[in-house]
């Protein structure tokens, strides 16, 4: 546990109509794909993961000030929000929790037919470990 206080964490709070959703897996780590053979260290991996539904929690690389960052999200910010959510989702073993069952049906309609936030999260997050996996397949 101590390992997390050496991150800088950001706080999201969701005071607009979107809330936060969590998983069977409630932390999440991303990290970019490895460029030498060690990769990437335990500091350097972000983690996200919901407290509760109107509070998400960012740890990332620290740098900057020691002080803990925090962002209301308001209305005009609810695709924070749902990126926040498709990328928990993503990562999830086998269930997704939500208060508000709609947060989990627009995931699966998401799913199905990718919009402008769906290719975001993707190009982010999983492109670049695609490319990853191409290369090294390509290299055996």
């Amino acid at each position: 546990m101590q390992y997390f206080y050496g991150h800088k964490w950001k706080i999201y709070i969701a005071k607009g109509n979107k809330q936060f959703i969590t998983t069977d897996n409630p932390i999440v780590e991303w990290w970019p794909p490895p460029e030498t053979i060690y990769g990437a260290s335990f500091l350097e991996k972000i983690k996200y993961f919901a407290l509760t539904p109107e509070i998400f929690i960012e740890l990332k690389y620290p740098y900057g000030s020691e002080k803990i960052n925090r962002k209301t999200l308001y209305e005009g910010e609810d695709d924070l929000v749902r990126m926040s959510n498709l990328l928990l989702a993503s990562r999830a073993g086998n269930f997704a929790y939500a208060n508000d069952k709609t947060l989990l049906e627009e995931i699966v309609l998401g799913r199905e037919n990718p919009g402008a936030l769906e290719i975001a999260v993707y190009k982010k997050y999983d492109y670049p470990w695609d490319l990853y996996r191409k290369k090294l397949k390509d290299t055996q």
